[in-house]
Parts: structure tokens; sequence; C-alpha cells
């Protein structure tokens, strides 16, 4: 089934341990307009953005 699909069918599923993904996302978005909240695992930090780049500055693509 589409992604779609599986969300509506476990959502509403009655039997069974389906994971409610739109429960689950309906709750988190609750939380974060609500509460000031941060996540700590994994313990990674996202790369850092570039910003300010010089429009000469071009990323090599693989094989150019």
């Amino acid at each position: 089934p589409d992604e779609c699909s599986m969300y509506l069918l476990h959502e509403r599923s009655q039997r069974g341990s389906h994971h409610r993904f739109i429960t689950e996302k309906t709750v988190f978005s609750n939380w974060a307009r609500t509460l000031n909240i941060h996540f700590y695992q994994p313990d990674w930090k996202p790369t850092p953005v570039i910003k300010n780049v010089n429009s000469s500055f071009t990323l090599g693509l693989a094989g150019s």
C-alpha cells in the first residue's frame, strides 16, 4: 500500500500492535507549539549551514 493508505490503516485498526502515525504526528505538533522541546538522541549535531558563500564558489559534482 502507499504511505497514505498505510497511515490510515494503522490509525483505524482496532486490533494488533499498529503504530498510530497520524496520532503521533498530532501529539508532537501540539507539543512543539506549546513546549520548548529539545531532542538529545542521537547525540550528533547537524552540519552547519554555509552562509555568505561567494557567488563564484561552487561545489564540485562527482564526475564533472
